[in-house]
């Protein structure tokens, strides 16, 4: 597995290039790090297990609260699976048990989530 950036949910250049970021995309915040984006990756939780082209989910803490990203597969380059990734708008409920599980989030964040999110 390995991630690769969309430029398309970019407001700033990347190491897919320059910016295509477009209104009808959530846009990337531009001051996580390249290793920050790996780490978040590497430590995101699929929403199916069992398929290596599973869409999953990763959070992050930052001063100002959570921040929770939707990772999807984009394509498998040399039988790898790539993912992009991008601020999320929804998160399916067993994500949410998982991280409430792993004590990633708390058990008063995972019922405000639960309020929050559509399709929660």
């Amino acid at each position: 597995m390995r991630y690769w950036p969309n430029p398309s949910h970019k407001t700033h250049t990347s190491e897919a290039g320059p910016p295509a970021w477009s209104p009808d995309k959530d846009p990337c915040p531009a001051d996580m790090t390249v290793e920050e984006r790996s780490a978040l990756f590497l430590g995101s939780t699929p929403s199916d297990p069992t398929a290596a082209h599973s869409r999953r989910f990763a959070l992050r803490r930052t001063a100002t609260g959570l921040e929770i990203y939707d990772v999807k597969w984009t394509r498998d380059v040399d039988g790898d699976p790539e993912f992009h990734g991008h601020p999320a708008s929804r998160v399916p409920p067993s994500v949410l048990r998982q991280w409430r599980a792993a004590e990633a989030i708390t058990e008063a964040e995972y019922r405000r989530l639960r309020r929050e999110l559509p399709g929660c």
